[in-house]
């Protein structure tokens, strides 16, 4: 473990969180969007909003990509962390 791989972690780390609040983001965007189409929102409604943001979210938005890639970002940067 040397200063340089505990850097590269903590960067990929703080890269991975940036990607997952960009996500975050996104999905209540959608969700505030689809809101916005509902005339009166029910408990029901509401749940089918939500699911239907994460489900735009998690299939093929360009954020859940980033989120991804920067999960094996920082996978690999602890990796390399625990060899040494």
């Amino acid at each position: 473990m040397t200063s340089e791989t505990i850097t590269r972690a903590t960067t990929e780390a703080k890269n991975f969180l940036a990607a997952a609040e960009a996500l975050a983001s996104r999905i209540a965007r959608d969700r505030d969007e689809i809101l916005t189409r509902v005339d009166k929102p029910t408990p029901d409604t509401l749940c089918e909003v939500q699911e239907s943001a994460w489900r735009s979210a998690l299939y093929g938005c360009k954020q859940t990509a980033a989120l991804r890639r920067r999960s094996l970002d920082l996978t690999r940067a602890l990796a390399e962390l625990r060899k040494r």
